[in-house]
């Protein structure tokens, strides 16, 4: 399962920076690559006992339980309450517009108060639309008088 695929050194590099003590920070360019290859082939082994369970499900694609089976079958135990709380929250993230995801992440604003003060909007519209009418109503029949 070789691929020309490589993981960028430059955030490995970064990530190796922030982890490791000041003491080993000038060694630290020399094991970015090691590291780098590491990380390569974790990435690759638990790709391919996914896609193992992929298709000793019958699946073509491989989902989110079979990285989790994968990485269970491979001891490194994942809590499946916390991974399922993630795949939550990423897909109620895919299924809004990319401006819909940064206004939320701007305003720090849960959804649901954005949804309580988007309905205040619109029944403010709604009234606004109902005065105007009325005005016109009251225009029509003062009209009709004069």
């Amino acid at each position: 399962m070789e691929s020309d695929a490589a993981l960028p050194k430059a955030t490995i590099k970064q990530l190796i920076q922030k982890s490791i003590s000041p003491l080993y920070k000038s060694s630290a360019a020399g094991i970015t690559d090691t590291i780098a290859d590491l990380a390569h082939d974790f990435i690759a082994i638990i790709s391919e006992k996914s896609f193992e369970e992929c298709q000793s499900n019958g699946k073509k694609t491989i989902m989110p339980e079979h990285v989790i089976s994968a990485m269970n079958h491979l001891n490194f135990p994942m809590d499946s309450n916390e991974i399922n709380t993630f795949l939550e929250e990423l897909e109620k993230l895919k299924a809004l517009k990319p401006k819909e995801q940064l206004k939320l992440k701007k305003h720090g604003v849960s959804e649901d108060q954005l949804l309580e003060e988007q309905e205040k909007l619109f029944a403010s519209a709604n009234q606004f639309n109902l005065n105007i009418e009325e005005k016109e109503i009251l225009e029509e029949d003062k009209e009709d008088y004069d």
